[in-house]
Formats: C-alpha cells, structure tokens, sequence
C-alpha cells in the first residue's frame, strides 16, 4: 500500500521515542481509515490527507518540543537564540532596509554558529532564530513569502551540524 508507506514517512517529523510508542497505533489508523474513505474516490482520498497533513503540522511541532530535555545551557542558547532571531526579524522588517542578502548571511551564520555548538538541536536553532522573520512580515505586511527565510535558517543550522560532525 503506497499509501501507508507515505504516511510511514510523514510521521519521521515526530520524534523517534513517539514513533516507536505510537507510530504502529498511528499507522494502523490511517489504514482504517484509508480503507473506509477510500471508496469515496479522489476526495475521499483528499479527505485523508488533508487530515494526515493538518494532524502532524500540528502535533509533530509539539511532540518534538516535549521530547527536548533542555538543561540550562541549552536554555540559555535557546533564549540568545530567540533574542538574536528577532533582533534580525526587527532589522529585516524594517520600512527602509531592503538588503535580503545581509539577511540571509545573518540567519546563517547565527544559525551555523549555534549548530556547530550544539549539533543535536538545529532544527530548534533554526525555528528559535528563524520563525520571527515570517512572523513580524507577515503581521506586517500579511505577505507570507517571507516563510522562506526558514530555509536559509535550517540550511545555516544543519551546515553547522555538519561542520561540527566533520571536525569531531
């Protein structure tokens, strides 16, 4: 069943200690149900995977969160990395500044900066620094182009990940 295999993949957004708890449980569910909806055709199936997408956008998010044990070091980091993120989303969303490019090379290398530090937390590097140029633009100037900022934030992170795995 494609289906399931797919489904077996969206669910590595959840961290690993969930998937082996639940992801059989979660598995078997969405079979169900793809069975049961299936006969519906296309939007039966569309049906299904509006729910699989809206349902792990959601809780994976939360669940990675939760599986983060965070000693104070790792707080501290995440506070500087916060502050740092938006004091780059303050600057970017700024009515006169209109430099993507010194933007883009700020994410990255705070970004790259903390995953050389601590490799094991990029994704949370990434969001903590990068999430505030979406939210300040979007509340802005309600244009949601700026969520690609993301991109250059997780790209600087998991290059400072590398850098770190290939020094050590």
């Amino acid at each position: 069943m494609r289906a399931r295999r797919i489904y077996r993949w969206l669910l590595r957004a959840y961290p690993a200690a969930f998937r082996a708890t639940y992801g059989p449980d979660l598995e078997q569910l969405f079979a169900d149900v793809w069975r049961a909806e299936a006969a519906g055709g296309k939007t039966g199936r569309a049906r299904i995977w509006w729910w699989a997408l809206r349902d792990t956008l959601a809780r994976a998010p939360v669940e990675r969160l939760r599986s983060v044990h965070l000693n104070r070091w790792r707080l501290v980091l995440l506070i500087v990395a916060a502050i740092l993120g938006l004091g780059i989303g303050v600057v970017d969303s700024s009515p006169h500044w209109d430099d993507t490019g010194i933007t883009v090379a700020a994410l990255m290398v705070v970004t790259g900066s903390l995953g050389l530090v601590y490799p094991r937390g990029a994704w949370l590097w990434a969001l903590a620094v990068g999430i505030w140029i979406p939210v300040l633009n979007i509340a802005q100037t309600h244009n949601a182009s700026s969520v690609l900022a993301l991109v250059f934030a997780f790209a600087g992170a998991y290059a400072g990940a590398v850098g770190r795995r290939i020094v050590a």
